[in-house]
């Protein structure tokens, strides 16, 4: 699983989110241009991180910024099943091969 999951998304949401918790992005601007990818990542990388943190003593404080950042991002609307979460991966993937 360990190669599945890019470790470069998940440290770019994990330093959006601590600086958006800060304070040092516009969140309207962050909202508007990440939510969607922030909110659909997250979902994809949970059973990762929790088996990560199972991993570190229960550490939840690994990732906890992207945590915190994609529920606070998350849209009442916004619909994330399996069958969602394979269209996204595959746009992602998508991107990342052009």
């Amino acid at each position: 699983i360990h190669k599945e999951i890019p470790e470069t998304v998940m440290n770019f949401f994990e330093d959006l989110g601590t600086v958006y918790g800060q304070g040092y992005i516009d969140k309207k601007l962050a909202d508007a241009t990440f939510s969607y990818y922030a909110v659909r990542w997250w979902e994809i990388v949970k059973p990762y991180v929790d088996h990560e943190r199972k991993r570190h003593n229960e550490d939840n404080t690994l990732f906890a910024d992207f945590e915190k950042l994609a529920g606070q991002m998350r849209q009442p609307e916004d619909v994330l099943d399996a069958e969602q979460m394979k269209l996204f991966l595959t746009d992602e993937n998508n991107l990342a091969t052009k």
